[in-house]
């Protein structure tokens, strides 16, 4: 991805008949993008390229830094809600920064050889960061939590083993591709290329409910704001589950290729979903209705 397309969302209500506006308000050309989260109180957008994460001002969207010092790709970053920002990266680290001065405050090596370093997520009180990555010499699909003050690993969970294909001669590794904590930071769910959903309590300790499976991989989670469901991104379509329950709510389909992304609305009140076909949809948060719908690609 070259171009970051920002949206503004001018709501007319739900129960409005007509549709709201969406329209870019910016687009800032950063080459390989790969993720992108803003700050708690909105004074930074963090976007990671290739090895480094690149700050801009939202207002006028120049640049305000760059976050430099891993050695490999920064395939996910986080904002902690004191304002510091998590990275992870393919060079096997997580790092945690002040965005403001761009210091490095802390560094995480992920143990046992992990490579693939996909996911990452910190819970709300900031005391425990977990990663979803590859063991690079087995294939092993895992997640990990660390302590954030000591870096100690607390626990790691095996989701998957390699598998070999074609005869031996290819070997299919299954990836976690996201990591989440609910709101209340009470409980953690994983995505991963086996096509499963899992959640555990915050530590790993106890399974909550059993895997969930979906049609292809789950690319990407989003718990809504009050905690009580769950957006599962998948091929072609968004399972939403009821946490306490583990029951399928609904299915949102429309997309036609592999949903990427998926946030809720700070109120709830909206879903949106990207995938890449190319498409941008927004859902009714309660009725999971489809509500809009623009393509990426200004």
């Amino acid at each position: 991805m070259r171009f970051v397309v920002l949206l503004s969302f001018g709501a007319l209500g739900l129960s409005a008949v007509a549709a709201p506006l969406l329209r870019p308000v910016a687009v800032l050309e950063v080459p390989h993008a790969r993720a992108l989260a803003f700050s708690p109180d909105g004074s930074f957008l963090a976007v990671a390229a290739g090895e480094e994460v690149v700050l801009f001002s939202p207002g006028n969207w120049t640049q305000a830094g760059a976050l430099r010092g891993h050695t490999g790709t920064v395939s996910d970053l986080v904002f902690l809600r004191s304002g510091g920002l998590a990275t992870a990266s393919w060079d096997g680290t997580v790092r945690l920064w002040d965005p403001k001065s761009g210091t490095v405050i802390g560094t995480i090596p992920v143990s046992r050889g992990a490579s693939d370093i996909l996911a990452v997520a910190v819970s709300p009180d900031e005391k425990v960061v977990v990663v979803g990555c590859v063991e690079e010499k087995t294939g092993l699909g895992m997640v990990m939590w660390y302590e954030v003050a000591s870096g100690r690993l607390l626990r790691s969970r095996i989701l998957s083993v390699a598998q070999k294909m074609g005869g031996g001669r290819d070997t299919q590794i299954y990836r976690v591709r996201a990591v989440r904590f609910d709101p209340q930071g009470t409980l953690l769910a994983a995505g991963s290329e086996d096509r499963l959903l899992r959640m555990w309590d915050r530590i790993g300790d106890t399974e909550i409910v059993p895997p969930k499976e979906h049609v292809g991989t789950v690319y990407a989670l989003a718990f809504s704001p009050d905690g009580q469901r769950l957006a599962a991104a998948t091929w072609g379509e968004v399972v939403i589950w009821n946490v306490g329950t583990g029951a399928k709510a609904a299915v949102l389909s429309g997309h036609r290729s592999e949903v990427w992304a998926v946030a809720y609305s700070p109120d709830g009140a909206l879903l949106a979903s990207g995938a890449y076909d190319g498409y941008v949809r927004l859902w009714d948060g309660a009725s999971f209705s489809p509500f809009f719908s623009a393509r990426s690609g200004w």
